[in-house]
């Protein structure tokens, strides 16, 4: 399990004639995580953070003087403003885990601290500075003006209606891990997603239930089986409808069972028509209200800029799983990708119901689209799709090869091939395994380069045999 480092961050604000404003800074693009986007100033705990005096009392509930420390080096080394580490100059507001589905994860304490000095940028991971009222920094995100980390943007929501001590305790009412939680996260304006546990995978590799659109949305693959993770995505769809939200469609990518576990319950409970490709009705033994095509259109009318015609195209992209669509946003340059990527795990293509010709066909016209924005089923989302689909392509085709040279002239079950490619933490997984082993075989055999001499073994066809 990825642990989540402990960090601290830093909500400056002040009280001018025009209201409370906040400072934020912009991180460069060139950083990994969250590069681009607005946040407050920040970073990780170090190990002489816990050395640090700590002034003005024995700390803050939910933070320890290292906390304090650190938040207050990363004002001076970050910005430019130094208070010491004086406990009655913090004021703790929430604690906050990053979920699963993040490869980066961080455990932070966000203080609040009051000031009348004027902060400057003066760390080279951050190329601006800027005091805003938080409903102009919210109106510039709507409006795809900027991007803002999607903590920071609940937190402006809340002191932009609410001010600071409505805020504090609405922060705090709710447990700081994401997955106990009824929060979602706003990726950008007009996609919200929900990361869930959804059996047969395990905890460390949520499903993204997302919502997409504006005052019209789709909520796209319902996964969850249990209570508690259907009541967190239900939780998002009831707040967007209290606002007046309309809810479309229910659209599922494909079939597979950790992307459907909520589905009947979903239509019941909104009585909203399923939308999917004609192959995922039939292998889910379902009637659609709508069969979606390659090419067929999702119209979700007013985007957040306000300009009507937005919509969602359909892309056949079979090979994960018979039926697969993924989802084109061309306005906003983005791509609701389901299981053709992740940025968590290495992609799951089995057979039967996975065919890998098929599965680098539909990576390769996602290749050459010019989408900016990719949102993966399991994974946070890439800012970078070109190299995340090169990079699937080129360990998928890999480990075809590595199939190939495990293959001898006799002939080999799939299983014991399966079991020397994937020597560790088979019993959990083995069908996974044996399936994905298979497919690169069959792969192997529509190559020429393996022939099926069996049921289920294989051996070097007579041109690859020596």
């Amino acid at each position: 399990m990825n642990n989540p480092r402990r960090s601290a961050a830093v909500i400056l604000h002040r009280d001018t004639g025009r209201g409370l404003e906040v400072y934020l800074v912009k991180r460069s693009a060139k950083l990994r995580h969250w590069g681009g986007q607005w946040a407050f100033p920040g970073g990780v705990v170090e190990p002489e953070d816990a050395q640090v005096p700590l002034a003005g009392g024995g700390g803050l509930q939910g933070a320890d003087p290292a906390l304090i420390a650190c938040a207050s080096r990363e004002l001076r080394e970050e910005v430019g403003v130094c208070v010491t580490a004086d406990a009655s100059r913090f004021r703790w507001a929430v604690r906050l885990i990053t979920p699963h589905f993040s490869t980066a994860r961080y455990e932070t304490t966000f203080f609040l601290v009051e000031t009348s000095e004027e902060p400057r940028v003066v760390d080279a991971e951050l190329t601006q500075g800027v005091w805003r009222l938080p409903k102009e920094a919210l109106d510039d995100w709507r409006l795809g003006r900027v991007q803002i980390v999607p903590p920071v943007l609940d937190i402006l929501d809340l002191l932009g209606t609410h001010g600071v001590e409505e805020t504090c305790r609405r922060l705090r009412s709710e447990p700081p891990e994401f997955e106990l939680s009824t929060r979602s996260i706003r990726l950008a304006p007009g996609y919200e997603v929900v990361p869930v546990e959804s059996p047969p995978l395990p905890v460390e590799i949520p499903v993204n239930v997302f919502l997409v659109g504006w005052g019209r949305f789709v909520l796209v693959d319902p996964a969850p089986r249990q209570l508690r993770e259907r009541e967190q995505i239900f939780s998002a769809v009831d707040r967007r409808r209290a606002r007046g939200d309309e809810l479309l469609a229910i659209v599922l990518t494909h079939h597979h069972p950790d992307h459907v576990g909520a589905l009947e319950e979903a239509v019941s409970r909104y009585k909203a028509p399923v939308w999917a490709h004609a192959i995922t009705g039939n292998l889910l033994g379902r009637k659609l209200d709508r069969a979606l095509s390659d090419g067929a259109e999702i119209d979700l009318g007013l985007a957040p800029d306000g300009q009507e015609g937005w919509r969602l195209k359909v892309l056949f992209t079979p090979g994960h799983a018979e039926g697969h669509i993924a989802l084109l946003d061309e306005r906003h340059s983005s791509l609701i990708a389901g299981d053709l990527v992740s940025t968590l795990v290495s992609m799951y293509v089995g057979s039967p119901g996975g065919n890998l010709r098929e599965y680098f066909a539909s990576l390769e016209r996602v290749r050459a689209l010019s989408i900016v924005n990719l949102y993966p089923s399991h994974g946070a989302p890439s800012r970078d799709p070109g190299k995340l689909v090169d990079d699937t392509l080129e360990h998928r085709r890999a480990r075809v090869e590595e199939v190939l040279g495990l293959l001898a002239s006799e002939p080999q079950e799939t299983r014991n091939l399966a079991l020397r490619i994937y020597p560790g933490g088979l019993d959990k997984l083995r069908p996974l395994f044996v399936r994905s082993t298979r497919a690169a075989l069959e792969r192997l055999v529509e190559d020429g380069r393996a022939e099926r001499c069996g049921v289920d073994s294989f051996r070097l066809s007579g041109a690859s045999a020596p």
